[in-house]
C-alpha cells in the first residue's frame, strides 16, 4: 500500500470511488439548561449523546461540493493505491485564520474499508501539514456519520465542536482536531 500526492490523472478515480456510508447510530444534541430558570450569558450547556436507529441508513457525504471543485480548492491531495489500484483519497484545505490543516474529505473504497487505508491516509495528511509548518489538524463530518466520527477519535482527534447549519442542506457537523 502506497500513499503519494494525487495527480491531474488520479481525479477521474477518486470521482469514482463510492463516498457513501452505513451508519446504525447517530449524535443527537442534548441542551442541557433549566427551562425555568432565566438564562444567563456566561452559562450555556450542552451534550452529544449517541443514539441508535431502529434501522441502518446509507448516506451520500453531507458536503455537495462536487470534487472537481475541492480538487482545485484543495492545498494538497493524497491517494492510496495497490497494485495500481487507487484505493481512497484525501483532500486538505488550509485555514489562514485557524493555522490548521483540514481534512475537507476523506473517501475509502467500501470493501476496503476497516483495513488500515483511512489511517494510512490520516497519516500522511499530518505528515504533509507538519513538513509545511502546520500544527494542528482539523476533520468534520456529520453528526450522522457515526463511522465517521468513530474514525476520528480512534486516530486521536479531540470533539472541537459543532454546528447545526454547516453544511448545504443544514446538517450538524461535528469538528475534530488534534495538534501534531
Amino acid at each position: 500500500m502506497d500513499v503519494r500526492q494525487a495527480e491531474p490523472g488520479d481525479l477521474p478515480y477518486c470521482a469514482a470511488l463510492s463516498a457513501s456510508v452505513q451508519s446504525t447510530h447517530v449524535w443527537q444534541l442534548r441542551l442541557g439548561y433549566d427551562p425555568i430558570a432565566p438564562q444567563t450569558p456566561s452559562e450555556l450547556g450542552g451534550m452529544l449523546h449517541c443514539t441508535r436507529l431502529p434501522r441502518p441508513i446509507v448516506m451520500q457525504p453531507a458536503s455537495a461540493e462536487p470534487i472537481e471543485q475541492l480538487w482545485h480548492r484543495a492545498a494538497e491531495v493524497l491517494i492510496v493505491e495497490e497494485q495500481d489500484e487507487l484505493l481512497g483519497y484525501v483532500a486538505l484545505t488550509i485555514s489562514e485564520t485557524a493555522g490548521a490543516a483540514t481534512v475537507a474529505r476523506l473517501v475509502v473504497e467500501p470493501q476496503m474499508r476497516r483495513k488500515g487505508i483511512g489511517g494510512a491516509l490520516l497519516r500522511a495528511a499530518g505528515q504533509w501539514s507538519r513538513a509545511v509548518g502546520i500544527e494542528t489538524l482539523a476533520a468534520h463530518c456529520a453528526a450522522r456519520n457515526h463511522p465517521g466520527a468513530n474514525f476520528y477519535l480512534r486516530w486521536g482527534m479531540r470533539f472541537a465542536g459543532y454546528s447545526e447549519a454547516f453544511y448545504p442542506r443544514g446538517e450538524i457537523a461535528l469538528f475534530f482536531q488534534r495538534p501534531l
